[in-house]
Parts: structure tokens; sequence; C-alpha cells
């Protein structure tokens, strides 16, 4: 079984499959262009299959437990991905872009965290549900100070993706002609916060 219960499962599975169809999409649309002669923006072409890659990562991590092996697989490919996004502000001209890229990167780091991360939060919320039982104010001290340090990382990580999330929704709002891109983003960054936190 994955990490998340229902209805939270369902929730979240739809909308990773909602974000890798518009990134697919995008992507196809990207390639019609190049194929017509027009200028192909390989900057977005590398965010479309970053993200695709990522919900298809968060799917499988909603619904099944990922041995050990598997996750670092993952955490490298992102890794990757992440130091490519780096790349792409070289192609950034519009402070809009260069904040967007700032945030695929972002997102990219967070889920790097909540791979390598993922047993030690699982151990955290176990081990306080476990010292808030067993009623021990020595033990459950002991344990709060082995943990907080996982806490405030994660805390940190949800403020950055909470801060795209915002982004992409102001830039949603914003925008006078196509918003599914940026809604997509911004369902994104909010799924991956709802993840984040119910770890």
């Amino acid at each position: 079984m994955g990490v998340i219960s229902p209805p939270l499962n369902i929730i979240l599975t739809v909308a990773f499959l909602f974000t890798a169809s518009v990134c697919v999409g995008n992507y196809v649309a990207i390639r019609r262009q190049a194929a017509a002669g027009e200028d192909a923006r390989t900057s977005a072409e590398l965010v479309d299959i970053n993200h695709t890659v990522m919900s298809a990562a968060m799917i499988l991590m909603i619904w099944s437990a990922i041995p050990s092996v598997g996750s670092w697989l993952q955490i490298v490919v992102f890794m990757v991905f992440a130091f490519a996004l780096v790349w792409a502000f070289l192609d950034s001209r519009a402070t809009a872009s260069w904040v967007d890229t700032a945030g695929h990167v972002v997102l990219n780091i967070a889920m790097v965290w909540m791979l390598a991360a993922m047993p030690l939060l699982m151990t955290s919320g176990a081990a306080e549900h476990s010292s808030n039982m067993a009623g021990s104010q020595d033990h459950g001290t002991l344990e709060a100070a082995a943990t907080t340090w996982v806490d405030v990382m994660n805390g940190v990580v949800v403020a950055f993706c909470a801060t795209g999330a915002l982004w992409w929704l102001y830039q949603t709002l914003r925008a006078r002609g196509h918003r599914l891109h940026s809604l997509c983003h911004t369902i994104m960054a909010s799924g991956m916060i709802a993840m984040l936190l119910v770890m």
C-alpha cells in the first residue's frame, strides 16, 4: 500500500493525472510547432517532460510502497532534471520566466526531499503517536529532539512549494489567454504540499 489513505489518495491521483495530461498535451503542441518550422522552446519541453515524470512518480507513491533502490533511482532522475532546469535560466528573458524556472527547480528539490526523507517523515509521525500513547514525558522529549529537524525541514520545503503554488495561481488569474498550463503547475505544487503534510 501507498502512504496516502482514502479519500485523499483518489483526489491526488486525479490531480496528478490532470497535471500529466496537460504537460503531455503541451509537449505535443510544442513538437508540432517545431515540425511546422517555428521556434521550439527547449526549456518548455524540459519542464513538460519533468512534470509528466513527476506526476507519474507521485501516483506511484500514492498507491504502492517504493523499494529503497527505486527511491534512490528517482532521486537521481529528479536531481538531473533540477540541474537541467537551472540551465533553462539562460533561455529566460522576462522576470516571470525566471520565477517560473525557479519554481520548477523548487518542486524538483521538494520531490527529492520527499523521496529521501519519506522514511524519516513516517518514523517521525509514528514516534510522536507512540510517545503520546505511552505517556512518557522523557521518552517523548528525546523522540521530539531526534525528529524536530525533519519536521522543520519539511515545513521549509512546504513553504517554498506554497510560494510556487501562489505564484502560479496569480499567473493563472491574471492571464488573458491560455491558463491551463499555469493551473497545472498550481495543482502540482498544491498536490506536493498535501503529500508532504500527510506524511
